[in-house]
């Protein structure tokens, strides 16, 4: 970070419209990224299992200090507006009516043409207001006031010479233009009246002086006619950064480093530009509180450092406590430490295991340096004495928060019975709300490890409270909505679910796995589902783009369920049978009001096609009421719907045969109801039932990975799909992934045919089929388009491949054999190998 331009202007709007322009650039290259692989994008604020709410102490106020492994800070917005605040004072300096909006507005949100026509005309006395601002308070009390008007204009004049320069041009600062600028407005500092606008031309003045390396003079303006004055609070914030800045100029970082401790505490519109310009004077911590003239002082600086340690550390939260045990930092610190130890412990410990692919977790290994961190279980004792001594001292804001902390570290580690003793030391009495909601949320997880048995009696135990998080949830959607309706905190807590994510957690890491070790699928199922945020009816059984709402769900629901399990979970929704209709029943079925009958026969009858019930297939499938271009996937983010022909014979894979646009192409419907008739036509017609095997054969195997109508019977295009990247297999792995029936139905074809062209054609497609089971297919596409020529062990064993033989010694004379040959490298490359493997086993040779 530079420092000389860092501390030159305040967040103005160009420096935030660069932070946002990087962030969208950031987000653009991952959102590619992201497609490019295939893969669902996490939520940078949401990358792992958390019960312990980071908000639980500090608020808006110091929200960007919550920990996150993903990014510096976990928010790019200074709590306070800067914009507002001097809004505010300009419109209580000039009384009346003025309204703060209007200052605003006229200041900070007019385009350049606007401003400088204003500035040209009406408050150079030219011409009246614009139709767009005649209704603005600021402008005409602006004018009446004939010395804030000069202040005015000239801020306007000067302002391009102060404002942000393009970085790829250079355009060096014309110094003597600023120098001139300074001194007028030290001359009308000391002839002007009004302190609210001596002290700003003083400001200007210094500024000025600042940017043109004058930091003598720009210390000098600070010390005599700045530090002790009646100033305003903009000012004073404005002009103490300068003056931390200059201080680091002028060879004291230690001093700098300080003075930005004290702009970080008493001035939040620039609390964040603070901290980072405090972190990079790197001034070593014992010089900085030689400084500090309170123990409240010496606490914000320990609470920095202790914001810039990523690693496990309780020598900042120790230090804060000791020195100033009421200060807010005790407690947000303590969130962080135990925040960290959710991300690198518990995170890896509830999902590491699962049966299931969980992409809802690290995606990105933001958190491997934690998890890899040493002596963990003596780190949380650590901090579990800390929780108890706090809480037994009752010097903080919220001791009780030790004995909840204590629990949640209790119930982390497994120590249920300890958990329960530390939750019930906690008192109501007086409790806060967030203490009280972060109490019950540390209960319920302590009655759900209790558990050993997800019987009726366990059930009974847990509705009580899975009914207040269901409320907390519900509550919290409102709340958000009110925001985003009102345009208040946008971006910021509006973002943070974070009852939506517990419970998400709760269902779907704690319930679902207990559902899981007693093999009932169904329940599993329902639990994901209630744990689901922001559930559409469609997103259950749409394709991947939408995986973002909640991959873990629709993961499980589109890849692990059975037909039998989706016939039950219709059953649910349709019925309510007896013993199904108590609370915890309720809540657990909940998912369901929101979920189609549409959606549910879609995925049925996905399931069938895998299972090769093409029959109920066909009957589930006519059942769905409203079909949309959603049932097709799209070929790439915006691009066409992609639609097929399973029953077209590709020699090649690569490219796939779509049909793109609004027509053609099957629906699942009509593929299963073709492979029926097809069924129905080998029985009825023996004459042909070679064709039409082979036909059956073709349309199996472009339901595959290789073929052209893979969304049959998958949702997603992805990597996810292949073996290795799984840590179980897909049930219909054998057809999606190996074409293991494709080749029986090949094989069978060729077996009901005496046709040689037809025979020769069937065993290539068989070599197909088995091709893709040797070691390396995942890996196909790449290592032969784009490394073709260098041998692996998967051209080896394509070499090797006995339908090949089989081809060459049966049906080379074939027609069928030479436009294989033309067609297929690898049986090119086979016929290579083979003639240079009898050459050498020729005599002399």
């Amino acid at each position: 970070m530079n420092l000389n331009q860092q501390v030159l202007i305040p967040m103005s709007p160009w420096k935030k419209a660069l932070l946002y322009f990087l962030c969208l650039l950031i987000l653009t290259c991952s959102a590619v990224m992201i497609i490019l692989a295939c893969g669902p994008e996490p939520d940078p604020y949401d990358y792992g299992v958390s019960f312990f709410h980071n908000n639980i102490s500090g608020g808006k106020a110091y929200r960007a200090f919550y920990f996150t492994s993903s990014q510096s800070l976990y928010d790019v917005d200074e709590p306070v507006n800067e914009q507002d605040v001097n809004a505010w004072e300009w419109a209580s300096y000039l009384k009346g009516r003025v309204k703060a909006s209007d200052v605003k507005k006229v200041m900070y949100q007019l385009n350049h043409p606007a401003d400088s026509v204003l500035l040209q005309g009406y408050l150079n006395l030219n011409r009246g207001l614009p139709d767009s601002l005649k209704r603005n308070t600021f402008l005409p009390a602006l004018r009446k006031n004939k010395a804030a008007l000069l202040y005015y204009r000239f801020v306007k004049i000067i302002e391009p010479a102060v404002s942000y320069k393009d970085p790829w041009r250079s355009e060096p600062a014309d110094t003597a233009y600023l120098l001139k600028n300074a001194t007028y407005a030290l001359k009308e500092a000391s002839s002007v009246k009004d302190q609210f606008l001596k002290t700003r031309y003083y400001y200007q003045a210094q500024r000025l002086f600042h940017y043109t390396g004058q930091n003598k003079r720009a210390i000098d303006i600070y010390e005599k006619q700045i530090a002790n004055a009646r100033t305003s609070y903009y000012i004073k914030g404005l002009t103490l950064g300068l003056r931390a800045g200059e201080e680091w100029r002028t060879g004291d970082p230690a001093k700098s480093a300080y003075q930005f401790s004290k702009l970080f505490t008493g001035f939040p519109e620039r609390r964040i530009q603070a901290y980072q310009n405090y972190v990079a004077n790197k001034v070593p911590e014992s010089e900085v509180i030689a400084f500090a003239r309170s123990n409240d002082e010496k606490a914000v600086v320990y609470a920095m450092n202790g914001f810039y340690t990523p690693r496990f550390s309780t020598k900042y939260l120790k230090k804060v406590y000791q020195t100033a045990p009421r200060s807010p930092f005790v407690e947000i610190l303590l969130a962080r430490e135990v925040n960290k130890l959710e991300a690198g412990y518990l995170t890896p410990k509830l999902t590491d295991h699962l049966p299931y692919d969980n992409l809802d977790g690290d995606y990105y290994g933001w958190n491997d340096s934690l998890k890899k961190a040493k002596n963990m279980g003596k780190y949380i004792s650590e901090l579990g004495s800390f929780c108890t001594m706090i809480a037994k001292e009752k010097k903080c804001r919220n001791p009780q928060l030790g004995m909840i902390t204590k629990a949640y570290l209790e119930w982390m580690t497994g120590k249920n019975a300890a958990g329960f003793t530390a939750i019930n030391e906690v008192d109501d009495a007086g409790l806060a709300i967030k203490m009280h909601d972060q109490k019950q949320l540390v209960k319920l997880l302590l009655i759900t490890q209790k558990i050993k048995r997800l019987d009726s009696a366990a059930e009974q135990e847990l509705a009580p409270s899975l009914s207040w998080l269901d409320q907390k949830v519900k509550q919290e959607s409102i709340t958000n909505g009110e925001r985003i309706k009102a345009f208040q905190d946008y971006g910021g807590e509006r973002r943070l679910q974070r009852f939506t994510w517990s419970a998400r957690d709760v269902y779907q890491k704690l319930l679902a796995p207990m559902y899981l070790s007693r093999h009932d699928t169904t329940k599993a199922a329902l639990s994901m589902l209630k744990g689901m945020p922001k559930l559409h009816e469609d997103t259950l059984a749409c394709y991947h783009q939408n995986y973002w709402n909640d991959y873990t769900t629709i993961n499980f629901w589109q890849n692990y369920l059975h037909s039998s399990n989706f016939r039950q979970l219709i059953s649910y929704k349709k019925y309510k049978k007896k013993g199904e209709n108590t609370p915890y029943a309720k809540i657990l079925t909940s998912g369901l009001k929101r979920t189609s009958f549409d959606c549910l026969y879609n995925l049925l009858g996905t399931a069938y096609l895998r299972e090769h019930n093409y029959q109920q297939a066909v009957s589930v499938l006519s059942q769905i009421k409203k079909y949309s271009p959603k049932d097709f996937p799209l070929e790439y983010y915006n691009g066409p719907r992609l639609k097929s022909n399973p029953f077209v014979v590709q020699l090649n894979d690569y490219p796939k045969n779509y049909h793109q646009g609004k027509r053609g192409g099957y629906s699942k419907y009509r593929f299963a109801k073709t492979m029926y008739n097809l069924q129905m036509a080998v029985k009825r017609n023996p004459q042909k039932a070679a064709r039409y095997t082979f036909a059956m054969a073709t349309g199996l195997y472009n339901t595959s990975r290789y073929g052209n109508a893979w969304f049959m019977i998958a949702y997603a295009y992805s990597d996810s799909w292949i073996e290795k990247n799984r840590r179980e297999p897909l049930y219909y792995d054998q057809d999606l992934n190996k074409t293991i029936d494709a080749e029986k139905l090949f094989l069978k074809a060729r077996q009901l045919s005496n046709d040689p062209e037809f025979k020769g054609q069937c065993t290539f497609m068989a070599a197909k089929c088995k091709q893709n089971r040797y070691k390396g297919a995942d890996d196909e596409f790449v290592h032969h388009k784009y490394f073709q020529g260098h041998a692996d062990p998967y051209q080896d064993e394509i070499r090797r491949n006995p339908y090949f033989t089989e081809l060459r010694k049966s049906y080379s004379r074939t027609r069928f054999y030479q436009v294989a040959v033309h067609e297929c490298s690898y049986f090119r490359d086979f016929l290579a190998s083979a003639h240079t493997s009898k050459k050498k086993q020729q005599p002399g040779k």
